[in-house]
C-alpha cells in the first residue's frame, strides 16, 4: 500500500469517528452500542493499518525517510513564505462566505408581526390570521441580520437606505475595510449579524477551523468536538466595559472549548477567505473570573480590530493589550513566539558552510527574532500611547472612538504630524465618511 493510500485511510477514518461523535452528542446516542461499537471497531481498523505501515521492508522506510525529510525542508519554506500573502479577492471570499452560510445556517421561513403572542391567541379562539406584507429588501436590511440578504440583492438598493444601516455597524465594531464599498460593507456585516443569531440558536455545535495538513488551507466548520457551551452575554457585557473604543461587540460569537489549538488563553479566529467570519474559543478555567474577564475584553478587541488593517499588523496586540494584559510580559509575550523569518532562516542555515571558522552559537537563531521583536514591540507602543495621549488632549474620551479605528499607518501619520484635525479633514474613504458621521454624535 503506498503512502498516499495509508494517508487518505487514515483522513477517511478520522472523519467518520467525527462523525460517529457528532451524532452521538447532537442525538444522544451516549448509550446506544451501536454506535459505540461502530467507533471503537473505526479505532481497531486505523490500529492496524499504522501496523501493517510499521511492518513494510527497510528500503521502502529508508525511501520514506527521505521523502518525508524533503517534504519538511519544502513545508518550512512554504510556511515561512506563504504569511506575505494577506489578501484574498474579495469575489472569492464573498462567495466562500455565502457558500458556508448556506450550506450550515441556510435561511428559514419566517413570519413577521408585531404581535405573535396575540396572534396565537387570535388562532385560538377561532379568528382568522391578519396576512401580512412580505417584507422588502429595504426593510429587511433594518433588521440588523435577522435575514440573510445576498451580495446580488444588496447591490440593488439605494445607497441612501444603506448609510443609515453602516453608521449602526460602526456602533458595533463592524468597521469598513480600506478597499470595502458600501455595498460590500453593508453585506458582511449584515452576514455576520446574521451567522451570529442563527449559531446561537445552536446549543451543541461550535464554529471551528481544520487546517489541511498538505496546504495549510484553513477551512470553516460548525464542529462539536470539545464543545463546551457559549460564553454567556452578561459576561461578554462585562468584557466589553473594559473596551475604551466604542464597540458593541455583545453580537460575536464567542465558545468555550477543551483545548485550543496552540497554546494560548484564548484565541481570536479572523477569516479573510470567508470574508471575515470570525469567532472566539476560550478555555474552560481560568485562575479567576477577572482573569477571565480581562482575557475575554482582549480577545474582543482583536474581534473588532483585526479585520480592519491587512497591510499593517503592528499595533493589533497593542491595541488589545491596552485593554487586558492577559499575562505577566504582556504584549511582549508575542515576542516570546517570535519564529525565524525566511531571510534569517537562510543566514542561520547556511552560515556555517560560508564561514567555517567563525562559527556561531545556534541558540542566536532562536533568540534574535524574539529580541528584535520585542524592541520592535516597545517602538510601538511609545507611538500608541503618544499618539492616545494627542487624542485625548484633542478631544477628550472621544479621541478613543478614532484611536480603536486607525490602521497602523494612520498612527504613525498621527504620531508625527503637529495637527492631527487637519489631516482628518483630509480622508474622504468610506470608513473615515462614516466615523466622521458617528463622531459628531457623540457626547
Amino acid at each position: 500500500m503506498s503512502r498516499k493510500t495509508f494517508d487518505d485511510v487514515l483522513e477517511e477514518l478520522k472523519a467518520q469517528e467525527q462523525e460517529i461523535w457528532r451524532l452521538r452528542r447532537a442525538c444522544k446516542f451516549s448509550e446506544d452500542e451501536k454506535y459505540r461499537k461502530q467507533y471503537f471497531e473505526l479505532i481497531d481498523k486505523r490500529n492496524r493499518i499504522k501496523d501493517m505501515r510499521s511492518e513494510e521492508p527497510w528500503g521502502f522506510s529508508f525511501a520514506r525517510g527521505i521523502h518525508d525529510t524533503l517534504n519538511s525542508l519544502v513545508n518550512t519554506f512554504y510556511r515561512l513564505i506563504r504569511p506575505l500573502v494577506l489578501e484574498v479577492p474579495p469575489e472569492e471570499a464573498r462567495q466562500n462566505m455565502h457558500d458556508f452560510i448556506l450550506k450550515e445556517f441556510p435561511p428559514r421561513e419566517k413570519v413577521e408581526d408585531e404581535h405573535p403572542l396575540r396572534i396565537r391567541s387570535l388562532i385560538k379562539k377561532g379568528e382568522k390570521k391578519k396576512k401580512t406584507k412580505p417584507l422588502s429588501l429595504e426593510d429587511k436590511i433594518q433588521k440588523m441580520g435577522e435575514y440573510y440578504i445576498s451580495y446580488k440583492e444588496i447591490i440593488t438598493i439605494n445607497h441612501e437606505v444603506l448609510w443609515p444601516t453602516a453608521l449602526k455597524y460602526d456602533w458595533k465594531g463592524i468597521i469598513a475595510r480600506p478597499t470595502e464599498t458600501l455595498p460590500e460593507l453593508i453585506y458582511r456585516g449584515n452576514s455576520l449579524l446574521y451567522l451570529s443569531q442563527r449559531w446561537r440558536e445552536r446549543s451543541h455545535c461550535g464554529l471551528d477551523v481544520k487546517v489541511e495538513s498538505k496546504n495549510w488551507e484553513v477551512q470553516l466548520e460548525t464542529n462539536i468536538l470539545g464543545y463546551k457551551g457559549k460564553v454567556s452575554e452578561r459576561d461578554i457585557q462585562l468584557a466589553l466595559r473594559r473596551l475604551p473604543y466604542h464597540m458593541d461587540l455583545s453580537w460575536f460569537p464567542v465558545s468555550v472549548k477543551e483545548e485550543l489549538m496552540a497554546p494560548a488563553l484564548g484565541i481570536t479566529f479572523i477569516l479573510p477567505h470567508y470574508n471575515g467570519i470570525g469567532f472566539i474559543q476560550m478555555l474552560p478555567s481560568y485562575k479567576s473570573r477577572d482573569k477571565f474577564i480581562e482575557i475575554l475584553s482582549h480577545e474582543l478587541v482583536h474581534a473588532g480590530t483585526v479585520y480592519l488593517d491587512s497591510s499593517r499588523r503592528d499595533y493589533l496586540e497593542t491595541k488589545a493589550y491596552h485593554v487586558g494584559r492577559g499575562t505577566l510580559l504582556g504584549e511582549y509575550t508575542v515576542a516570546t513566539n517570535q519564529q525565524q523569518n525566511i531571510v534569517e532562516w537562510v543566514i542561520m542555515n547556511s552560515w556555517g558552510f560560508l564561514f567555517p571558522w567563525l562559527p556561531v552559537p545556534k541558540y542566536l537563531g532562536t533568540i534574535f527574532p524574539k529580541a528584535r521583536a520585542a524592541l520592535h514591540i516597545a517602538a510601538n507602543t511609545g507611538t500608541f500611547h503618544d499618539v492616545q495621549r494627542k487624542l485625548t488632549e484633542l478631544y477628550g474620551q472621544k479621541g478613543n472612538y478614532l484611536l480603536g479605528r486607525l490602521m497602523g499607518d494612520e498612527i504613525e501619520e498621527f504620531h508625527y504630524t503637529n495637527d492631527i484635525p487637519a489631516r482628518m479633514v483630509r480622508k474622504d474613504s468610506l470608513k473615515w465618511q462614516i466615523m466622521k458621521a458617528n463622531f459628531e454624535t457623540l457626547a
